[in-house]
């Protein structure tokens, strides 16, 4: 793994209650170049949401105090603004996991395994293309209406 810069606009939130956990899932993403928020619980994510950019992606542990994963989850999806952002579960505890797949977008099973985190990060994270790029592709198109 090295070190290849900040992925603009990649934001991701953790919200593990284990300190030890969230450590080791922040220090590992932001080698990888991801600008990580952190929260000890549901709620604590939930005011992190406020005052923060849109993440990309919330890695969402379920058992934890205060404000479950399962909490967490509901409020975010009756939420307007946040019911788009992608919900990745990371969870020891699969069965528990199955009763949110539905309003969730991925799970990771612990003890994570790196690679299998990080690609599953990299689908929700990828920074858009400069803007200049687009627009060049674009004009490669030959226009259906200019060719009859």
């Amino acid at each position: 793994m090295t070190l290849i810069g900040p992925k603009t606009e990649c934001t991701i939130l953790i919200v593990e209650d284990d300190p030890d956990i969230r450590d080791a899932l922040r220090d590992v993403l932001e080698l990888d170049g991801y600008e990580i928020v952190e929260a000890s619980n549901g709620k604590e994510g939930l005011e992190r949401l406020r005052n923060i950019v849109r993440p990309c992606v919330i890695l969402l542990d379920l058992m934890m105090p205060v404000m479950s994963g399962r909490e967490f989850i509901a409020v975010l999806r009756e939420t307007d603004v946040l019911a788009t952002i992608p919900v990745v579960v990371v969870s020891a505890w699969p069965d528990e996991a199955a009763h949110v797949r539905e309003r969730t977008q991925g799970f990771v099973r612990k003890p994570v395994m790196l690679d299998a985190l990080l690609s599953l990060v990299e689908r929700f994270c990828t920074a858009p293309p400069p803007r200049g790029a687009v627009l060049r592709s674009l004009e490669l198109v030959p226009n259906a209406r200019n060719e009859q």
